[in-house]
């Protein structure tokens, strides 16, 4: 049974140079235990019959910076975010952006469409089916991921079986 495609790591910088205008650094990493009481940021892809395709799980470092550089806000903001363990309104607003536009990652190669579905915040519990997805994923796909100006931390790509 195939599985939702994942993404490489030049198909990660593209999509986040093209969206934040500033140069990335994307490596693939090892895999490493995902902590339930971290402060990440989970988000659900959906196939259109509603089922979870695919799901990403980002330290808050990536969602502070990528947040940041997105409305050019000032590298002292986030990093405070990250300090804090939650982000401001504006730069969770500004990473769901980031995660809607990210679906691209899982879509094509002849697989069902995906698009955003949950996105739970530093602190927050995901749905069952995205903690389902979490704990018996098909594909996963780890990639460290810097921000020019910014700064880096770790990107998660899990992928479902359809």
């Amino acid at each position: 049974m195939p599985n939702q495609p994942l993404p490489e790591a030049d198909e990660i910088r593209e999509v986040l140079h093209g969206l934040l205008g500033r140069d990335m650094i994307v490596r693939t990493t090892h895999p490493a235990s995902i902590d339930p009481a971290a402060k990440t940021i989970t988000a659900s892809y959906l196939r259109d019959d509603g089922s979870v395709g695919a799901a990403v799980v980002s330290d808050i470092e990536v969602a502070a910076f990528a947040g940041a550089a997105l409305a050019l806000i000032p590298k002292g903001v986030a990093n405070d975010c990250v300090k804090d363990g939650e982000l401001t309104e504006m730069l969770a607003d500004n990473f769901h952006e980031v995660l809607n536009v990210a679906s691209a990652w899982f879509n094509g190669k002849g697989a069902p469409h995906v698009s955003l579905g949950e996105v739970t915040d530093p602190g927050g519990r995901p749905a069952q089916t995205v903690q389902a997805v979490v704990a018996n994923h098909a594909e996963r796909a780890d990639f460290e991921v810097e921000v020019d100006g910014y700064g880096k931390g770790v990107l998660r790509f899990l992928s479902v079986a359809y």
